[in-house]
Order: structure tokens, then C-alpha cells, then sequence
């Protein structure tokens, strides 16, 4: 797959502990930006050109952009894959409510949950001894869940605002928040056990090179 996908591979630049991170990003922008474009010509066709559609365009620009990013600054691309569908979902969410005032209440549900599966992001990208900037991205994640509601009301265009009034809006909210606390601490649970066994297998590995090494090394001696 790797060979398939070379152009995918971070450049040498990129320490040996990060690259496979690396690559992961790259591989997630090709394909993020794949789904956008086909998330353009879905709404395209079935709604026509929008206001929004340039936006969608430009992010998943930005996403296939982020490849030759990382091979020059890898912190900084794997920060922008993480961070760039966070908040223009809340930015194309809150202007498309402005610009096209006929949406239903769908699209106030939609790009929230967008902005939920955001939070697996982090743990994808960087290891955990990087925590300063999984924890800018998480931050962002919980940031913008918890404004969601009050961004769109300060642009006039909030869920109640809009004439909707059903009273399980607010549990919707309550379900959104719950569901990004289960993903946190599972997916850091899950990297926590994935990066010990990875060490462990590492430590295998030099000890059994260390061991042949010991055993080549007196049939080497015995044999001149």
C-alpha cells in the first residue's frame, strides 16, 4: 500500500517516531478531500450551485494542500488537518443558515455532528506525548460544540431564532456533549494501550537483536 502511495510518505525531514503519524495525515487529507469534492457535486446536483459550495471547495483545497505542508512543516500540517474542518464547519454552517434562510432544521444537527467526529482527529495525528496539541485540538472540538448554539444566535440565525421549536432540541445537545466525552476518553484509552504495546514490541525487537548478536558473536570466534 505504502508503494502505492509514496508520494503519501513524509519527506526525511520528519523524526522516525512521528512519520508514521505523518503519513497517517496524508493518506486522511487525500481522502477528506476526496469527500469533500464528492459532498460538492452531491449538493451540487441535487441543490444547484449555493453560497456555501465555494466553501466546501476551499476546504477541501486546504486538506489536500496539508500533503506538502507536512513535508516542511509537519507540526503545523498535522495542527491544520486537525483544526481546519473544526471550524469552518461552524463557519460554513453558520453563514449557509445567513446566506440560503430556507434551510431546514437538519442542517443544525448535520454539521454539528461533523464537527463531533472531529475529535478522533488528535489521536490519529499525534502521539501522546505530544500533548500540548492534542489538547488545541480537543479544545477546539468542545469549543465549538458548546458555542454552537450561542455563535449562531449572536448572527441571528439559531435554532429557536429560525421559528423551530421542538423541545427535544436541547437533548440533542446534552446527547452531542455526552457522545464527545465517550469519544475522548476511549480514543485516548485506546492510543494510550496501542503506544505501550507498541514500545514493548520495539523493546522485543532490540533485545532479540541484542541476543542473536550475542550468539553470533562466539560462533564467529570459535569458527576463525
Amino acid at each position: 500500500m505504502r508503494k502505492t502511495f509514496s508520494f503519501l510518505l513524509p519527506s526525511s525531514k520528519v523524526p522516525e517516531h512521528l512519520r508514521q503519524g505523518v503519513y497517517i495525515t496524508n493518506l486522511l487529507s487525500l481522502l477528506l478531500a476526496m469527500l469533500g469534492i464528492i459532498l460538492f457535486y452531491t449538493l451540487f446536483f441535487l441543490f444547484g450551485w449555493s453560497p456555501t459550495s465555494i466553501y466546501i471547495i476551499l476546504t477541501a483545497s486546504s486538506l489536500l494542500f496539508i500533503v506538502f505542508v507536512n513535508r516542511l512543516y509537519y507540526n503545523v500540517g498535522r495542527l491544520s488537518f486537525c483544526l481546519i474542518p473544526i471550524y469552518m464547519t461552524l463557519a460554513i454552517s453558520v453563514y449557509g443558515k445567513y446566506a440560503e434562510p430556507y434551510h431546514t432544521y437538519i442542517t443544525y444537527f448535520d454539521s454539528r455532528f461533523i464537527i463531533l467526529v472531529t475529535s478522533i482527529l488528535p489521536a490519529v495525528c499525534f502521539r501522546l506525548q505530544e500533548r500540548v496539541k492534542i489538547a488545541a485540538c480537543l479544545f477546539s472540538t468542545f469549543l465549538c460544540l458548546i458555542l454552537f448554539d450561542p455563535v449562531h444566535n449572536f448572527f441571528g440565525v439559531g435554532y429557536f431564532q429560525r421559528g423551530f421549536d421542538s423541545p427535544s432540541y436541547f437533548y440533542i445537545n446534552a446527547i452531542t456533549f455526552i457522545c464527545f466525552l465517550i469519544l475522548l476518553f476511549g480514543l485516548l484509552t485506546l492510543k494510550a494501550i496501542t503506544e505501550r504495546a507498541e514500545q514493548q514490541a520495539y523493546k522485543s525487537f532490540i533485545d532479540i537483536n541484542s541476543l542473536n548478536g550475542q550468539l553470533i558473536y562466539p560462533m564467529r570466534s570459535y569458527s576463525s
